[in-house]
């Protein structure tokens, strides 16, 4: 005889977590694309007050365009990793901790094993970073 009360309590469990993990991290990435921005802004303002001061003579021909690619390419490469990297690091860290906690709660034996793993995963990435 199936156990309907169960499956449904771990259902609402799911879908409850589901839901929390939808919108903290749809909060996230809105609070690192305004970030970002603010980088993105803060460093601009800062590079055009600096440029400001430069002497006339400093903007020749040959220094112009790449100054000027620079500032607008730069400053959205680094603006861009607040808002793109950042949150996908967050996400490959937050997420396997969470399943190795939530596993402590079912069997603490298998988030024992997750947890001994951890070093070889580590490894693993480390030896491919190279």
């Amino acid at each position: 005889m199936p156990d309907t009360a169960t499956a449904t309590r771990w259902l609402v469990v799911l879908l409850v977590v589901g839901t929390a993990h939808a919108v903290l991290t749809w909060r996230s990435r809105l609070l690192g694309y305004r970030l970002s921005h603010q980088i993105m802004r803060d460093l601009q303002r800062t590079l055009g007050e600096h440029i400001g001061r430069l002497p006339l003579d400093w903007f020749a021909a040959q220094r112009i365009g790449p100054t000027a690619r620079a500032v607008a390419t730069s400053t959205f490469e680094i603006a861009g990793l607040q808002s793109h990297v950042l949150p996908e690091l967050i996400d490959s860290i937050v997420m396997p901790a969470t399943v190795v906690v939530v596993t402590f709660f079912i069997d603490a034996r298998m988030a024992a094993a997750l947890l001994v793993s951890v070093p070889v995963a580590l490894r693993s990435c480390a030896g491919r970073a190279r």
